[in-house]
């Protein structure tokens, strides 16, 4: 009788251990969330950093008319969350993508930059960003 009331405090205790987290423990739900965020933190900052290069179009004189080039990023892009610090919540996360330079040759500067653009290199770019204070910052 006395080992079934242990084995029964013992299990309670356990139990009770497991449904109190520690304060600053990170449970895997919150990285999950952490991560997700970070994939549409990332999305949004592609698009605007996006917007910015395409206003930074160059022109130049060709043999035959011209040529709109700017630098500009890959449509697809890669993210990875690690925990930097269990006890502050904090996350660094990491985003591969590559840095383009577009190029198109028209008659005019407007037909230029009109386009279609053509790749003319790329380049692999990593950025790093912190989560703190419950957000990606950049």
């Amino acid at each position: 009788m006395l080992a079934k009331k242990r084995l029964f405090e013992l299990c309670l205790f356990g139990m009770l251990c497991l449904a109190v987290v520690a304060p600053g423990a990170v449970r895997a739900s919150d990285s999950l969330t952490v991560e997700k965020g970070f994939e549409s933190f990332c999305r949004e900052w592609m698009q605007i950093v996006t917007k910015f290069a395409a206003k930074k179009m160059q022109y130049r004189k060709a043999d035959q008319g011209f040529i709109a080039e700017y630098d500009g990023f890959s449509d697809t892009f890669s993210t990875k969350v690690k925990l930097a610090d269990a006890a502050k919540k904090t996350y660094v996360g990491i985003l591969s993508y590559n840095e383009v330079r577009f190029r198109h040759h028209g008659m005019t500067p407007d037909a230029a930059k009109k386009g279609p653009f053509d790749i003319v290199s790329q380049s692999p770019v990593k950025a790093i960003f912190m989560y703190r204070n419950g957000q990606w910052q950049n």
